[in-house]
């Protein structure tokens, strides 16, 4: 994980230690919202800048997608993911629409004069919005897996024990 403190940008409410529980909770938050990645999103990089690539594709769906891409239209990773959208939408309508109808809205709140606020989060949790290398701790402790194989594989062995002792004292009690 990177250290945000001290730098200008959002910050997370929480972290993870695993790229995996980041994701679960990632997608779980999406399908919290009844949003699932269209497949395009899945041919683009997985962040841009500071911003996780979901979470961008989730924002040209919602109703505050446009303020928040208006909000953050001088964020370097927002206008990387910007071009790749519309890379994207050269063979991809309801994308190319996505962005008209984004664009609109934008252009709007410029007519509107509303004034830019590159601290804007407009509701969302920055542990979500943010790329994983922001939200994942690197340094976290690693663990092997192997734990529950030791206590599986010491419960056999007592078991083979058990009854190979068992099988003893019965043979020797048949003897006498």
């Amino acid at each position: 994980m990177r250290d945000n403190a001290g730098t200008a940008g959002p910050q997370p409410s929480r972290t993870w230690d695993n790229y995996r529980d980041y994701r679960s909770n990632r997608d779980n938050y999406y399908a919290g919202q009844g949003w699932s990645a269209p497949n395009y999103a899945y041919q683009s990089a997985p962040s841009f800048g500071l911003w996780d690539a979901m979470f961008l594709w989730f924002m040209l769906r919602q109703a505050s997608g446009p303020s928040f891409m208006y909000n953050h239209q001088g964020d370097p990773g927002v206008q990387a993911f910007r071009q790749e959208a519309d890379k994207l939408a050269a063979s991809n309508a309801d994308l190319k629409k996505q962005l008209a109808d984004m664009d609109a809205k934008i252009d709007q709140m410029r007519k509107d004069g509303r004034p830019v606020d590159p601290k804007s989060m407009d509701g969302v949790d920055p542990s979500v919005a943010l790329a994983a290398e922001h939200v994942v701790r690197e340094d976290a402790p690693k663990t092997s897996g192997m734990g529950s194989w030791v206590w599986i594989l010491g419960a056999g062995v007592a078991v083979a024990a058990l009854l190979m002792l068992l099988t003893r004292r019965h043979q020797n009690t048949k003897r006498r």
